[in-house]
């Protein structure tokens, strides 16, 4: 790691853990229709404004840092397998941008469509759809991409699936926010 991404996220993590939150064992909201998590905008935002909003979400600090090439990296939050939180985030000309948030945490839930990673993820598109309505459609892709949704304005993609044996959700921006 640079030293310059070293000491934002040292940072970060000092000024948001000296603010209150939820308690880090308590249940996930992500908000699929906002991309939200706790309440805390994360997607779209620079790195030490990621970091801080997931930390203030109570989350806690990161626990990895996964470099993927590209320039592209991941921030996990919480054990390599069950996370808590992962974030993408890619390299734009102002720096790192979070580009997508997942969790594998089995009690994540979304305001309106309730427990997401308690049923099979083709269960879990179908509540989502019935939750929000004309808000989300399935995404249209090839080949076929039955378990990712796409908000009606474009701007956020929501994919349910399985990797390993654990359930995961992911909400990304499709697009750059305008």
């Amino acid at each position: 790691m640079r030293a310059g991404r070293g000491a934002a996220l040292a940072g970060a993590a000092a000024a948001a853990l000296a603010l209150p939150g939820p308690l880090a064992a308590g249940r996930l909201v992500l908000d699929l229709g906002t991309g939200t998590l706790n309440g805390r905008q994360v997607l779209g935002r620079p790195l030490d404004a990621a970091v801080a909003a997931l930390l203030t979400s109570g989350i806690g600090p990161p626990t990895a840092r996964i470099d993927l090439g590209a320039g592209i990296v991941a921030l996990r939050f919480g054990p390599e397998r069950g996370f808590r939180a992962l974030v993408l985030l890619r390299p734009t000309g102002a720096g790192e941008i979070a580009t997508a948030l997942a969790t594998e945490a089995a009690d994540v839930s979304d305001p309106k469509a309730g427990p997401l990673l308690a049923e099979k993820p083709k269960l879990a598109v179908a509540r989502a759809l019935r939750a929000y309505g004309s808000a989300f459609r399935h995404e249209r892709c090839v080949p076929a991409c039955p378990l990712h949704l796409l908000s009606a304005d474009g701007r956020l993609r929501v994919a349910f699936g399985s990797a390993a044996g654990w359930r995961y959700v992911r909400v990304e921006l499709a697009r750059a926010a305008s």
